[in-house]
């Protein structure tokens, strides 16, 4: 592959970022915001010009900074495609300081300054919103379910001949 610069890989899919649906963030290898998509904006309810030049971790709730620092410290020296929140269920950070669940998968650029990372953010809110509809939906159902049972007859009911 190619050793291009940052600038010439986001030159080259800058222009169709806007099309996806999910939210894109490109980090630099130190670890700033370089790119975001319209979808990020919206979701982290910042401008481009308020995200661009951010260390990455202002995106995620102060108290997982740190580990975070050192878990892309980490992904920086054996970078590879891969989904994060998986196991572990993963949160960021709005604009407004509300934090909201988020499925995120990375992926490296090389870049002739090191490797970049391109990723991409799922806002969960929604389908969470939607499976505890269902979890709750689902205990009426075996409650209600008890509950008929219980006032089905014990034993079938007397024959008169």
């Amino acid at each position: 592959m190619e050793n291009k610069s940052l600038r010439q890989w986001l030159g080259d899919f800058e222009s169709w970022l806007d099309y996806l649906p999910d939210a894109v963030v490109v980090v630099d290898s130190g670890g700033q915001i370089v790119l975001v998509n319209h979808q990020a904006e919206q979701m982290f309810q910042c401008s481009a010009a308020e995200l661009i030049g951010q260390v990455v971790e202002n995106l995620i709730p102060a108290h997982r900074r740190d580990m975070h620092q050192q878990q892309r410290e980490q992904y920086g020296q054996m970078p590879h495609v891969r989904a994060m929140g998986s196991v572990t269920e993963l949160t960021a950070l709005r604009g407004d300081g509300s934090e909201f669940p988020v499925e995120i998968s990375l992926g490296p650029i090389p870049t002739s300054e090191g490797t970049a990372v391109f990723a991409v953010i799922r806002d969960l809110t929604e389908r969470r919103r939607i499976e505890s509809m269902l979890r709750e939906h689902q205990a009426q159902i075996l409650a209600a379910r008890t509950i008929q049972q219980q006032q089905l007859p014990t034993r079938p009911p007397d024959a008169d001949l």
